[in-house]
């Protein structure tokens, strides 16, 4: 699809690959299901006005190129498999966003900026699992929460941002900065229980 599009009062569900060429809108009360497909937006995604994105399949898969925004409905039980791939900045608070089950969001920019990371969701809610890979610069902004796994690939730029990020699951980085390492967030606050940090350095006031 050339231009942009905008979802709105229904439930419509990707029959297929979408790619849609310009801005992805999600208002009024309107839901993009993306089932077992891959749907891609070459600019920004957006939800507003009680619009969400719905995510259930394990195959199913979204890749935002441009700027990522959920300010919509409630995503609660929306977001429980697939993979979200967002290469810039991302925004969402409240329960605009939230993530379970086996849900995956990947900041995977490579287009030599940095990616900001701007997330204060409702007590409880958060992202589930998150990879962080590619050239970008990754800036957390606002109170993040990772109830589950965070991974932060060889291949990731630093995490970084002057920010208390809480952290439920397993924690991996396996970035090659020796000195520093690749998560560098002022605190960090480790919650989970049974679960393992493996990372040689990590600059951050942790709490466990």
């Amino acid at each position: 699809v050339t231009g942009n599009v905008t979802i709105s009062t229904g439930v419509y569900t990707a029959d297929g690959v979408i790619e849609v060429i310009g801005n992805l809108v999600i208002s009024s009360n309107g839901s993009l299901e993306v089932g077992s497909q891959d749907v891609k937006v070459y600019t920004d995604l957006s939800t507003t006005t009680g619009g969400r994105l719905k995510m259930t399949n394990t195959y199913g898969s979204a890749t935002v190129m441009g700027s990522a925004t959920f300010a919509g409905g409630a995503e609660t039980g929306l977001l429980t498999a697939g993979t979200l791939h967002l290469e810039r900045n991302f925004t969402a608070s409240g329960t605009a966003f939230t993530a379970s089950g086996t849900h995956e969001t990947k900041f995977d920019g490579n287009n030599e900026t940095t990616q900001t990371i701007a997330y204060s969701p409702s007590a409880g809610l958060g992202f589930n699992h998150v990879v962080f890979e590619g050239y970008d610069y990754k800036v957390l902004a606002g109170a993040p929460v990772f109830l589950g796994n965070v991974d932060i690939l060889a291949s990731s730029s630093t995490v970084s941002g002057s920010v208390t990020a809480k952290i439920g699951g397993n924690f991996t980085d396996a970035t090659l900065d020796g000195v520093y390492g690749g998560w560098q967030v002022a605190n960090t606050n480790f919650f989970g229980t049974n679960k393992t940090i493996n990372s040689g350095f990590i600059t951050s006031n942790v709490t466990v």
